[in-house]
């Protein structure tokens, strides 16, 4: 995938991620970002060609995160309406774990913009 591609989802994602922390109660930002996360755990979500090993890495580190955030997110949407399912919704637990995945993606983008 090129360096531009990655990019394009990470803003997507990120812009996605920024929207739930700011409110994780409303399960149409959770399905949002669940959809944009999809790209990032898409086994196509690597560098192209010759990348220094930094980015292949910090790509590892973002689709891990990626499938530990669409999990909350489906574990949200199986217990809907019950006690478990409203403690991961709005939980710091959510927040921090995007917040640990936007965190990965801002230095891919960072890398990335140096090397352009």
């Amino acid at each position: 995938m090129s360096l531009a591609r990655i990019k394009r989802i990470a803003a997507a994602v990120e812009a996605a991620g920024r929207a739930v922390i700011a409110d994780p109660t409303k399960p149409e930002l959770r399905e949002q970002l669940f959809h944009a996360l999809a790209d990032v755990v898409a086994p196509s979500f690597t560098p192209a060609g010759e990348q220094p090993a930094e980015i292949t890495s910090l790509t590892r580190q973002a689709r891990v995160w990626a499938q530990i955030v669409q999990e909350r997110v489906l574990f949200a949407r199986r217990f809907a309406g019950t006690a478990a399912g409203r403690a991961v919704s709005d939980s710091a637990g959510l927040a921090y774990n995007i917040g640990e995945l936007l965190g990965v993606l801002d230095s891919i983008r960072r890398t990335t913009n140096t090397d352009d």
